[in-house]
This record gives C-alpha cells, sequence and structure tokens, in this order.
C-alpha cells in the first residue's frame, strides 16, 4: 500500500488517518475487495471516504462507528484491480483506523511503484478543506455531503501539476486566531501532527514537498484585522516550515474568501483582502532578510457572486477551480514542471 498524507502508525493493528485527502493507494488480484477500517466519529457525523477502482467513477463509503467492513468491489474479472481510496471530509467528521484491504480470492495485495515524484503540501483551513463546496449556496447549513476535499483547490491543482498532495487542514483555524477568537490550538500547534486531534501523534516529516502553499488568515481576520500577532505567528510557521523543508518553494497566500469593502462573510471583513496583503508581503520580506530566498506571496482572487457559493459563503466548485488553476500557473516557472 501506498499511504499519501499523514497517517499515524503507532498502533500496530493499522495506520490511523484524520487530515482531509489522506489518501490510500494499493492494488489487488482478484474478483473483488473488502476494506476494513476501525472509525471513530466526529461532530454530528462519520467520516466520508471516495473510492476508485481502476480509475472509473468514484463512489462513496459513509463510515459508522459499529461497522468495520465496506465493500469496494465485486464481480470484476479476474485480474489485478487499482484502489484509490480518499478521505474526502476532515478531522472533525471523524478519525479512520486502517485494518486491511482484503481480496475476494484472499490474494496478497500486489506491489506497484510509488505514485508520485512530484509533491506539494497545503496548509489551510475550510478553504483547503472544501468545506461547502458541494453546497447548493452560501445559506445552506454544512454536512458532510456537502465537504469533498477532492473539489478544494490543493487538491486540484496537484493534479493539475502531476503531484501528489498533503492537505494539513482544519476548518476554523488560523495561524494566530481562530474563528472563534481563540488563540490556543492553532496552526502553529496542530502542524507537526500526525491526528490533528492528537498532542502524542508527532509528524515525522518523511513526505518532502516541492512547494508547501500555506493559506491561513481567512479566520484570523474573521473579528477584525488581527495586526501585528498574525504577521508574527505567519512568521513563525513559515520559519518552522523551513526548517523541516530547507528546499521547498513556500508559498504564502492572500485568501479567496476576503475583500475590500466587502462583508459577506462578516462585517469586520472591510479591507480585509488589503490588510492581510500587506501582512503577508511583510512576512515574505522578513523572512527574505533572514536568508530565505524560496518564499513568496500568491494572491487568490476574491470570489464572485455571479459564480455563486458554497455553504457559508465558501468556495463552491467554480471557485475552487479557479484558484487552482491560476495557482498551478504560478508554481509551473517556480518549479519547472
Amino acid at each position: 500500500m501506498h499511504f499519501l498524507g499523514r497517517f499515524d502508525s503507532r498502533d500496530p493493528a493499522g495506520p490511523r488517518f484524520a487530515w482531509p485527502g489522506s489518501e490510500v493507494r494499493t492494488r489487488f488480484s482478484g474478483t473483488g475487495a473488502t476494506l476494513r477500517i476501525r472509525e471513530t466519529g466526529g461532530k454530528n457525523t462519520n467520516d466520508q471516504l471516495e473510492v476508485r477502482i481502476d480509475g472509473g467513477e468514484p463512489f462513496v463509503i459513509k463510515t459508522k462507528n459499529d461497522v468495520e467492513k465496506y465493500e469496494l468491489a465485486k464481480g470484476l474479472p479476474d485480474a489485478e484491480h487499482d484502489v484509490v481510496i480518499i478521505k474526502r471530509t476532515e478531522h472533525i467528521l471523524g478519525n479512520i483506523q486502517l485494518l486491511g484491504i482484503d481480496s475476494a480470492e484472499g490474494r496478497p495485495l500486489v506491489p506497484t511503484p510509488e505514485p508520485y515524484t512530484r509533491w506539494i503540501e497545503f496548509v489551510g483551513d475550510s478553504i483547503t478543506c472544501g468545506f461547502g463546496v458541494l453546497g447548493a449556496n452560501k445559506h445552506c447549513s454544512f454536512t458532510a455531503d456537502t465537504e469533498r476535499e477532492p473539489d478544494a483547490y490543493g487538491a486540484l491543482t496537484a493534479t493539475a501539476l502531476d503531484a501528489g498532495h498533503i492537505s494539513v487542514a482544519w476548518s476554523g483555524i488560523g495561524v494566530y486566531r481562530n474563528s472563534d477568537g481563540s488563540t490556543q490550538g492553532g496552526m502553529r500547534e496542530r502542524y507537526g501532527l500526525s491526528l490533528p486531534g492528537d498532542p502524542a501523534s508527532t509528524w515525522d516529516f518523511s513526505i518532502k514537498p516541492d512547494v508547501v502553499v500555506v493559506n491561513l488568515g481567512t479566520n484570523d481576520y474573521t473579528k477584525g484585522d488581527p495586526g501585528q500577532p498574525y504577521q508574527d505567528a505567519m512568521i513563525e510557521l513559515t520559519t518552522t516550515i523551513r526548517g523541516k523543508y530547507p528546499e521547498a518553494h513556500i508559498i504564502v497566500s492572500v485568501s479567496s474568501m476576503m475583500e475590500d469593502g466587502g462583508g459577506f462573510l462578516s462585517p469586520n471583513f472591510t479591507k480585509s483582502r488589503s490588510e492581510q496583503r500587506t501582512a503577508l508581503q511583510a512576512v515574505v520580506d522578513a523572512r527574505k532578510a533572514a536568508g530565505d530566498a524560496r518564499i513568496s506571496m500568491f494572491e487568490f482572487d476574491a470570489q464572485l457572486a455571479s459564480d455563486g457559493y458554497g455553504c457559508g459563503a465558501h468556495p463552491n466548485v467554480t471557485t475552487q477551480r479557479k484558484g487552482a488553476e491560476k495557482l498551478a500557473a504560478y508554481i509551473r516557472p517556480l518549479t519547472g514542471w
């Protein structure tokens, strides 16, 4: 099996994963296969896994706390078949432990080469999670059915660049201040974790991305301009990232949910785009002054009312796709991809 993303392997019964977009790839031989997992449910509902067999149309498995076996395929030709399993929902909707994948004939899994030689890490919030991306409009209530990380800009950008990706993202999180105004439990505290809700799950940074995109600030600005503490927190986080990935291109980004003179999400968002832009440029300047030559700022276009919204005024599929196209075009000359 190939584990794409952050997995915690401390339990010999099987690896656990919780960050959205975490992916398992493997190949089995036979006519069918069964997935064995153990789910620890989150708020209100459990996870959703997206499955593709042999590159076909995806289908969704909605996990349950008291169910450990789920059918992946049956009635296939007796041959080798590729399986891709993606956690399309985030940590607050559950954590999963992979216990095994069994072919109908009881054959061992078939070895396959590593799927990617290029990697991008996306550090973000609800936008990176694909929160509400499938919702009908900005007034709909968030449910697991409206979240799909593969439709978020990060996954779409990686696909466009033929790269593997890691999403380190949590709805409502900030780098200095979270959406509820708290300054504890933000991304600086959770960035080094394999499981975002488990402080003991230290990530080993075994996957070395070529590019790291930091898209944090929407929640920091929800209750007004966070000022210098936001800038300081971003410098701290990007310094940590540089220490883990000495050769990566680090990109700090202005959020698509920021707009000047707006207030569609919160009356405090007025002028937030220009404020965040100024703060992030100061972050880039400070890091460059410290000798970091591979850091830059990117600006997502503000989402347009004419493109519609997902739940809670979050980016919908159209806005996420536009953001991915612009970001991919920005990354290509940096990397030569």
